[in-house]
Order: structure tokens, then C-alpha cells, then sequence
């Protein structure tokens, strides 16, 4: 058996030090584009210089050989093929197929935790590996290393404390919470039954264009093939720096704005403490696909979901926790996302809202989708279609799971995520189970104001009831999880949702939700 409070703990604890990774490497790019733009200034400053010394050798005087320039230039392309070094991309210039060093070592860290902290039975699926979780026998560069040497090097490498040398918070939950005691029947389950999947960096894309407020470390709990446990890890919940040049507002879910400033070795000074969005469902959410409504579950159903952030002190490799709430209601950044037009909201509070958040796909069935949801939305009456562009899948969810939150303190609970094909188990699984708590939350009381910083506050035993809200494919079925939970391989299991899939929250946004679906199911050219 295993203690699922201990599970999502330690999860919370080896994502914190995947987003440590991730810190690292965005650290270095930073250091890489001074220099860069330092050589760029030279460079120009040094063509200035020579354009005199040409000029009078076309009147007759001694050419110049203008060495210098043409080596500062070769130098400038350097430090610019420097500057995404570890970025690998699978079609050549298209950020989409970015694979980052970042990737690879954050899921070495990961896996490595949780092996030491449960052992290798505990099945986990990662999306960086072929074998799910980097067995013995692999052989993958990961951030520079190579083979065995690159498994022993990556905490040094990254300034990651091992967790033989730090062990992982297995107390990470609230001890208050009474559905998850020691002796609940739904908190210990069979290790057999258990599944881990691990998205090492959701937001790759966004990480290698700098947006870096969308970009996540997902780690899901999936016990008999349903999501009841997540962790979201935020590397950047302060959003980008400065010295990534990137067009638009900074959307994330890390609830703090697009915070800048340069990169000079202070991680915590330019992006805010890591933090950690943790969440745990004693029991699935209610069943999604069908007409009926979502009926809250059973009157014992309660939730936990918190969010932490990380507290270091001046041993790096001795860390705390402080607890602080899940919803922030400061300067929308609820609601921030890529498009700064998104901000600029002038109309009425008195009409409904609908925000739909998806990414900038050019696939046709987000179009099919977001083309239905405008027509049912007219068809409804008096209904604003708020569209939303948002990073990484774990980014969308997350917002949808903060929208259900924010609907008891400010306008705006209806929300629906729109992904397309080419999701998978990895990049959901931890998003479902933050969505699904967060629906019971919204069903109690309003999020407390913050606490004051010398007594932060726990997080609130959330309310047996849940708020409408759904996670569907866009047939309306549930999303399929079943990696063999006996291989510790995903090799030939199914970790892509094919169907695409679709997230809501709000009484409408379900309703909307499903007849989405009901529409999508009858439309031959989504068929097609």
C-alpha cells in the first residue's frame, strides 16, 4: 500500500527541484544573451568605426583589410547559436518541436527523487524517455552528460540537492484535513494500482520563446486509470525577465504578473520562489460523459488544494515551504494571458462571460470548436466570448481551475480550454486533479485574504460539494489513462489523447461544454 497525503508530497518536493533545473538553464540562457547583445553592440560600434577607413580607400588611399569586424561578426554568430544551446528542434526554426536540456535533466531529477523515495516498483511515465522513466539503460544526453556519468552528474550539474543527501517533505499536506487521515480507507492504495506521470517542462515552446509565465513542471497521480492527485510546479510565477524579447503579455497561472528584471545569478530576485500548486481528490469527479448535470458527488467528497511557495534560506540544499493561497485576486493576473488586447475588457459586468482559452494552433478542429462555441453562445442570448491565448496545456487547465475559484469573488466562472490533438496522459493527468479540486473549492466560502506574513494562512479544508465542471475529449468522454501500471514502460501503452480534449468550469461553462461536444460529435468535417 501507499499513503497518497506522502505521495503527493513527495511529488510536490521532486517537482520543486525539477523547477530548480529548469531555473538553471533559463539562468545560463540569460547570461548567454548578455554576452550576446554585448558582442552585438561591439560589433556595430567597431563597423562604425571602419566605414571612415573604407571610404578613403575608394578615393585612392590604403584599403583596409577590416579583419576585426568580420571576426567580431563570426563571434556575434557564436554567442547566437550559443544562445539556444541545449534547444534541439525536431523541424528545423519551429519552436513548436523545441526540446530543451531543461526537459530531459528536470525529468532525471524528478524520476530520481521518487525512485529513492518509493523504490522502482512505483510505475512512472515520463514524457522524455521511450522507457517512461530513464531505466539503467539509458543512454540519452541529458544537460551535457552522457550515460551513467550524466545519472550521477545532473544534481551537481544543476545545483540540485540529491535527495540521499536531502530526503523529500513527505508532510506537505494540511494534517487538518480529515478525509485523508491515517486511517481513511481513501488514503492508502495499492502501489500496484498507482501511475505517475511526469511532464517534466509543459510549456516548452513558451520556455524557448521566453514566455516564461506559462511554462510548468506537471507531475499527476493516476490511481486505477483516474487522476486523483497533481502537483503543479511554477519555475517563473513572476513571468518573464527582460532579457527575453518576446512580443505580448506574459500569461501564466502563477497568480504574480509579469514580474521583470535581469538575470544575474539571483534566480529568486528575477522570477519570485518557485511555487508548487498541489492537489488530492479522495474519489474521482463525478462521471462526465452523458446529458445529466454534474450532481457535486457524494456528501463525503472533499478535496485538498494549496499552493506553496518555496523558501530557501542560505543552505541551498535546506528549503522550506510557506503556505499561501491558491487564488490571488491582484491586478487580474487570474486572468493574464498572452494577448495584451485580452486586458483591455469594457464591457458590461451585468452580461455573461464565456472565456475561452486555447493556443495559437493553425489546426482546423480548434477552429471547428471555437466556431461552435460562438454559435451556441449566440444562440444562448445576451453571452461575450472572451478568446484567450495561453501556453502549454497545464497553463490552460490551470486557468480554467483558477476561473472556478475566482467566480465566487469576481466575475467570470465560466471558462472552457480548448486543446486540439497532440496532448497526451503526461501533460493532463496533474491539471485534472488540480481542476477537480479546485470545483469542490469553489463550492465553499470565498478564498480568505492573505494572511499576514508572520502567520501565513493553511489552506482551507474545501467543501464537500463541487461546483459544474467537466475534462472530456471533444466526443465528451472521459480521457483514457492506462499505461500498464506493471511494465514501468510506455511503450505501447495509450498516452495520447487523441480526441483532443476540453476543459470547463462554471454552471454554463459545463452546459456549454456539452452541448460542444453534442454539436462535435454530429459534425462530419471534425469527423474527418
Amino acid at each position: 500500500m501507499i499513503s497518497l497525503p506522502r505521495l503527493v508530497s513527495s511529488c510536490a518536493d521532486a517537482a520543486r527541484r525539477g523547477c530548480m533545473v529548469i531555473r538553471s538553464v533559463q539562468s545560463r540562457r540569460e547570461a548567454v544573451l548578455a554576452l550576446q547583445r554585448q558582442q552585438q553592440q561591439q560589433t556595430h560600434q567597431e563597423a562604425a568605426a571602419d566605414a571612415p577607413t573604407a571610404a578613403s580607400a575608394v578615393g585612392g588611399g590604403p584599403a583596409s583589410p577590416a579583419p576585426t569586424t568580420a571576426a567580431a561578426a563570426a563571434a556575434a554568430d557564436a554567442l547566437s547559436e550559443a544562445s539556444s544551446h541545449g534547444v534541439i528542434y525536431k523541424v528545423a526554426g519551429d519552436s513548436r518541436s523545441a526540446l530543451t536540456e531543461a526537459d530531459g535533466a528536470s525529468q532525471r531529477v524528478i524520476v530520481e527523487c521518487l525512485r529513492h523515495c518509493w523504490g522502482d516498483r512505483l510505475n512512472i511515465v515520463g514524457e522524455e524517455d521511450d522507457d517512461g522513466d530513464g531505466g539503467e539503460g539509458d543512454d540519452k544526453d541529458e544537460g551535457g552528460d552522457k550515460g551513467d556519468e550524466g545519472k550521477s552528474d545532473v544534481f551537481e550539474r544543476y545545483g540540485v540537492p540529491r535527495p540521499t543527501d536531502v530526503p523529500l517533505h513527505e508532510d506537505l499536506l494540511p494534517s487538518s484535513s480529515s478525509s485523508f487521515s491515517s486511517n481513511s480507507s481513501n488514503s492508502n492504495v495499492p502501489l500496484s494500482s498507482v501511475t505517475i506521470y511526469v511532464d517534466p517542462m509543459d510549456g516548452t515552446r513558451e520556455f524557448v520563446d521566453g514566455r516564461l509565465g506559462n511554462v510548468q513542471c506537471l507531475v499527476g497521480i493516476v490511481v486505477d486509470g483516474v487522476p486523483v492527485g497533481g502537483v503543479v510546479g511554477l519555475p517563473f510565477p513572476g513571468g518573464r525577465t527582460e532579457s527575453m524579447e518576446t512580443e505580448g503579455a506574459d500569461g501564466g497561472a502563477g497568480g504574480g504578473g509579469s514580474k521583470r528584471g535581469s538575470s544575474d545569478g539571483d534566480d529568486e530576485g528575477c522570477f519570485g520562489p518557485v511555487q508548487i500548486v498541489y492537489a488530492l481528490l479522495p474519489s474521482p469527479l463525478p462521471p462526465t460523459s452523458g446529458d445529466g448535470d454534474n450532481d457535486g458527488g457524494s456528501a463525503s467528497a472533499a478535496a485538498v488544494l494549496g499552493r506553496l511557495a518555496v523558501k530557501e534560506g542560505e543552505d541551498a540544499n535546506a528549503f522550506a515551504f510557506d503556505d499561501i493561497p491558491f487564488f490571488v485576486s491582484t491586478s487580474g493576473s487570474s486572468r493574464a494571458t498572452d494577448t495584451a488586447a485580452a486586458d483591455n475588457d469594457t464591457s458590461s459586468s451585468s452580461r455573461r462571460r464565456l472565456t475561452v482559452l486555447s493556443g495559437d494552433s493553425k489546426k482546423p478542429e480548434k477552429d471547428i470548436a471555437i466556431g461552435h462555441l460562438r454559435d451556441i453562445c449566440a444562440e444562448d442570448g445576451d453571452v461575450e466570448l472572451d478568446l484567450r491565448v495561453a501556453g502549454g496545456c497545464g497553463n490552460k487547465m490551470m486557468q480554467v481551475a483558477m476561473n472556478a475559484v475566482a467566480g465566487n469573488v469576481e466575475s467570470g466562472g465560466d471558462a472552457i480550454a480548448v486543446m486540439p490533438r497532440g496532448t497526451c496522459s503526461w501533460d493532463t493527468a496533474a491539471p485534472t486533479a488540480v481542476l477537480g479540486a479546485a470545483l469542490r473549492s469553489a463550492a465553499a466560502a470565498p478564498p480568505a485574504a492573505p494572511a499576514a506574513p508572520a502567520a501565513p494562512a493553511a489552506p482551507a479544508a474545501p467543501a464537500a460539494a463541487s461546483c459544474p465542471g467537466l475534462v472530456t475529449d471533444f466526443n465528451g468522454n472521459d480521457l483514457v489513462y492506462n499505461a500498464n501500471a506493471n511494465s514501468n514502460s510506455n511503450n505501447g501503452a495509450d498516452v495520447t489523447n487523441a480526441l483532443g480534449v476540453l476543459a470547463s468550469s462554471g454552471k454554463d461553462g459545463e452546459r456549454w461544454h456539452r452541448e460542444l461536444c453534442r454539436r462535435l460529435e454530429a459534425d462530419e468535417e471534425w469527423k474527418r
